[in-house]
């Protein structure tokens, strides 16, 4: 049987950013500016009382692509689905030219 290396849970997260504007407007313009509504799907690899940590691309044991949102600036946060990754998956040769059929939307 397989070696699973990791298992991370993929969730689309909503979540409320600080905006700024360097420019000179009118004060009636300035009072209709808002936060910008964001929004970020990735695994999971973190969840405390202060952030969470999403991941959206690694290689064996290193992360490319990371974000890190406080969780006080979390909305809504959905899960997508969960994902097993083999061992053989992240060998360059085993993992050449392969293709999976996907068999369930939870199996993302």
């Amino acid at each position: 049987m397989a070696k699973v290396k990791y298992t991370y849970h993929r969730y689309g997260c909503w979540w409320e950013d600080a905006t700024s504007h360097c420019v000179w407007k009118d004060i009636k313009e300035a009072e209709v500016d808002a936060p910008a509504m964001c929004y970020t799907e990735g695994y999971l690899l973190i969840k405390n009382d202060k952030y969470h940590t999403f991941i959206m691309s690694f290689a064996e044991d290193q992360v490319g692509e990371q974000m890190i949102i406080p969780t006080a600036s979390i909305k809504k946060l959905v899960k997508v689905g969960t994902k097993k990754f083999f061992v053989q998956d992240f060998i360059y040769d085993k993992g050449k030219n392969k293709t999976t059929k996907r068999t369930s939307k939870k199996n993302i």
